[in-house]
């Protein structure tokens, strides 16, 4: 069985897999740690753990690719945030490289209108955090999308990945 990955980068971003025949099998939040920059507690990837967990992926699974959002300066975005999704974004294209699995990366705009279009979701550029949770919600019923236990509301990044893995997955059938 064919396996791929969707990755919403950021720090606040995720990581799904989905199957060939749609079941998503795995949806988390990128792992990081906080350090002391300074005087200031500034988050940074954990790359020792997401290096374990994409060993033990490729032992477990049978990865026939991966797909990222392709990242864009944003007007009044910080420069340590612009870093930091640059950052995000070299990360997995290392480790894709490392472990030979195919990756592209795409538009938001474009898998956003692939997926929400076939569900009939109306959406625009301020509803497409609701559009994404209301998508994943009715491809994946009964999948839990929240960021902890303690979490009360799906979160959005999660369900983002989850939508980027399953376009890639429509994209390869």
């Amino acid at each position: 069985m064919k396996y791929y990955i969707g990755v919403d980068l950021g720090l606040q971003g995720a990581i799904s897999i989905i199957k060939k025949d749609g079941n998503l099998i795995l949806c988390e939040p990128i792992p990081t740690i906080s350090v002391m920059v300074g005087k200031k507690i500034r988050h940074q990837y954990d790359i020792n753990t997401i290096n374990e967990m994409f060993k033990f992926w490729i032992s477990d699974y049978n990865i026939s690719g991966a797909i990222m959002e392709r990242l864009r300066a944003i007007p009044k975005q910080s420069a340590q945030t612009g870093f930091s999704l640059g950052g995000s974004t070299m990360l997995f294209k290392t480790l894709f490289t490392v472990y030979k699995i195919p990756y592209q990366e795409i538009e938001p705009r474009k898998w956003q209108k692939e997926i929400f279009s076939n569900l009939g979701i109306q959406y625009d550029k301020k509803t497409t955090k609701i559009a994404s949770i209301q998508a994943a919600k009715q491809l994946f019923p009964g999948f839990n999308f929240k960021r902890t236990k303690k979490s009360r509301i799906d979160d959005n990044n999660l369900t983002d990945s989850a939508l980027i893995a399953e376009y890639l997955r429509r994209i390869n059938k």
